[in-house]
């Protein structure tokens, strides 16, 4: 049955706007480039922005929003988002966005995993590997889930940036403002 969810998942996110673009591999994740012809770098900064003060309600969580180098990191938490082995785990997580005009890049980098007693589990997710770069058996399910997260998260931000209303658009571009 769970092979079954996951296979609609990923078929499912193969035919969405941004298909399956992250892709966890012994190094990491890789920066992903979205082109978004014509869109001034300093408003993709504020759609951004935007998400991510809707997203991340706790102020924390958002390190920074670096308006001189259009750039946001954000850091996440995700409650019993990866399976590994017969179980689900909570884990760190941090985005990072950079803006230029007509474009913007997205990376991800998973941090620390834990059980769901909050137990420290796995130090990274370079467990899940062998040394030889392939996958260990349970790391599979693992990759799987953090992949769907991240491009569930990535295909959420990309569809803000492109679709976000106007009314909320301009609160944020007043708020920037304001702050100078």
């Amino acid at each position: 049955m769970r092979k079954v969810i996951i296979t609609v998942a990923i078929t499912f996110l193969s035919f969405s706007g941004i298909a399956q673009k992250f892709d966890l591999q012994v190094n990491g994740y890789k920066p992903v480039v979205y082109q978004m012809d014509s869109i001034p770098a300093l408003e993709l900064f504020n759609r951004a922005r935007s998400w991510a003060d809707l997203t991340y309600k706790t102020p924390a969580l958002v390190d920074t929003f670096n308006l001189e180098e259009k750039s946001i990191t954000v850091s996440g938490y995700a409650v019993r988002e990866m399976k590994y082995s017969m179980h689900n785990y909570d884990f760190k997580y941090q985005i990072f966005i950079k803006f230029k005009d007509g474009k913007y890049q997205l990376n991800f980098e998973v941090g620390d995993m834990y059980t769901s007693n909050g137990d420290k589990s796995y130090s990274d997710y370079h467990s899940f590997f062998k040394k030889d770069g392939s996958l260990k058996y349970y790391g599979e399910t693992a990759k799987i889930s953090l992949d769907t997260y991240f491009n569930t998260l990535a295909d959420d931000i990309y569809t803000w940036i492109t679709k976000v209303p106007e009314s909320v658009l301009e609160e944020e571009v007043k708020e920037v403002e304001e702050e100078w």
